[in-house]
């Protein structure tokens, strides 16, 4: 039986401008409580979600939606953005290409050799 995927966050946090763990989440309330900070509850609006996808990079850092990270495809090094849309899964989108990878599919397709590498976070560098 396959392994389900650990549910898992962390925040951009907007005030600090700093990556922070998340301990829990509150849909219902629109608030966080950061693992460093138990006592106090941060709102939606001063955070940026971010949601694990499942899988790692080579380095074991959780890749969430928002993640740039850099792979191969073919011999051939790809950058792309960590996407989840409404409905689907999620996938890594190649600006400029058009074209979007979905990591799960690299045992249909072993022409698609995946290699995580590295992690960019997005926030700080251009991030809302």
């Amino acid at each position: 039986m396959p392994k389900a995927t650990e549910i898992k966050y962390r925040a951009w946090d907007k005030k600090d401008k700093k990556m922070r763990r998340v301990l829990s989440v509150s849909f219902k309330e629109e608030y966080v409580i950061f693992k460093d900070a138990t006592d106090t509850k941060v709102a939606f609006k001063d955070i940026e979600l971010m949601q694990y996808i499942g899988i790692a990079s080579e380095s074991r850092q959780p890749i969430c939606e928002g993640d740039i990270v850099t792979f191969k495809e073919d011999n051939e090094k790809e950058i792309a953005l960590v996407i989840h849309p409404e409905e689907g899964e999620w996938f890594f989108h190649i600006p400029g290409t058009g074209r979007n990878v979905t990591p799960w599919n690299t045992y249909l397709t072993p022409q698609l050799k995946l290699f995580i590498s590295t992690i960019k976070y997005l926030n700080g560098q251009g991030r809302r």
